[in-house]
C-alpha cells in the first residue's frame, strides 16, 4: 500500500478491500506505475540483490525430493476417490440429470442393438 500512497495514489479508506484499492489505484490515474517501478532506485537494488543471490547459491540450500508424488499411488487414487464421492455426493440434482441420461442412452443403444438383431434374424444374416 505504502508503494502506491507514496506515488500519488489515494490512501486505502478503512475497510477498503486492498485488491479492489490496488485496482483502483492502478487505473484511475496517468501514472504509469510499472515504468516507474522500473526506472526507480528500488527496482536497480532488486536486481542488484537477485544477482546476487544467483552468484552465491549454495548446493546445500537447493531444494530436492526422494519422490516425484508427495505419498503412494495407492493412497493418492483413495484420496482422489474420496473427493469425487464428495463432490457428486453434495450435487444431487447433477447425479439425478447425468443417471437419467445414461439411463435414456442405454435404452436407446439397446433398444437399436435389439432392433438390429431382430432385422438380421428375419433376412437371415449371421452377425
Amino acid at each position: 500500500m505504502a508503494y502506491f500512497e507514496n506515488r500519488g495514489a489515494r490512501p486505502i479508506q478503512r475497510g477498503e478491500n486492498p485488491a479492489n484499492w490496488v485496482l483502483t489505484a492502478m487505473t484511475s490515474g496517468d501514472r504509469d506505475f510499472a515504468k516507474d517501478f522500473l526506472e526507480s532506485d528500488e527496482y536497480t537494488r532488486t536486481q542488484g540483490r537477485l544477482v546476487e543471490i544467483q552468484a552465491n547459491r549454495s548446493p546445500e540450500k537447493e531444494i530436492s525430493y526422494d519422490e516425484v508424488f508427495a505419498c503412494p499411488k495407492k493412497q493418492r487414487s483413495h484420496l482422489m476417490s474420496t473427493r469425487l464421492m464428495t463432490i457428486y455426493w453434495r450435487s444431487p440434482s447433477y447425479n439425478c440429470k447425468n443417471n437419467l441420461s445414461s439411463a435414456h442412452t442405454c435404452h436407446i443403444g439397446a433398444s437399436r442393438q435389439c432392433i438390429l438383431t431382430l432385422f438380421y434374424a428375419l433376412i437371415g444374416v449371421v452377425r
